[in-house]
C-alpha cells in the first residue's frame, strides 16, 4: 500500500472516530459557545472537503484548505477560551483587531502548552 493511500485511510479513520464522538451531543447555547462552534464546524467541514480533494489528487486546492482550516480552529479555541465579551461583540460583525500571530500568543498560555499552535505555524 502506497504511503500516500495509508495516509488517506488514517484520515479517513479519524473523520469517522471525530463524527461518532460528535454525534448527539447536548451542546451549550449561550453566545460565546455558538459562535466558537461555529468555528469548529467550518474546521470539520473543511476537514471533509480535504479527505474528498486528496481522494481526487487535487492536492493543490486541499493544500490551500488547510490553511483555512487552521485559521478556523483557532479562531474557535480563540472565542471560546480568550476572548473578552466586548471581542465576541467585535467578531460577530467582522471587525475583531487581532492577527493570527496574536490570537495564537492568546490561546497558548490558557491551553497550558507554550508554543504548540505557533510552531505549528512556524513548520507548516
Amino acid at each position: 500500500m502506497s504511503t500516500a493511500v495509508a495516509q488517506f485511510e488514517h484520515l479517513m479513520r479519524q473523520m469517522m472516530w471525530l463524527d461518532s464522538l460528535s454525534t448527539g451531543l447536548d451542546l451549550p447555547v449561550d453566545e460565546r459557545s455558538l459562535i466558537a462552534l461555529g468555528c469548529f464546524d467550518v474546521a470539520i467541514e473543511h476537514q471533509a472537503a480535504i479527505a474528498l480533494l486528496c481522494s481526487s489528487e487535487l492536492y493543490g486546492s486541499a493544500f490551500a484548505l488547510l490553511k483555512v482550516l487552521v485559521e478556523s480552529l483557532i479562531r474557535g479555541i480563540w472565542l471560546r477560551r480568550c476572548a473578552t465579551d466586548q471581542q465576541i461583540r467585535k467578531f460577530k460583525t467582522g471587525d475583531i483587531d487581532r492577527s493570527f500571530k496574536q490570537l495564537v500568543a492568546d490561546i497558548e498560555p490558557k491551553l497550558g502548552r507554550s508554543e504548540v499552535l505557533s510552531s505549528l505555524k512556524t513548520h507548516a
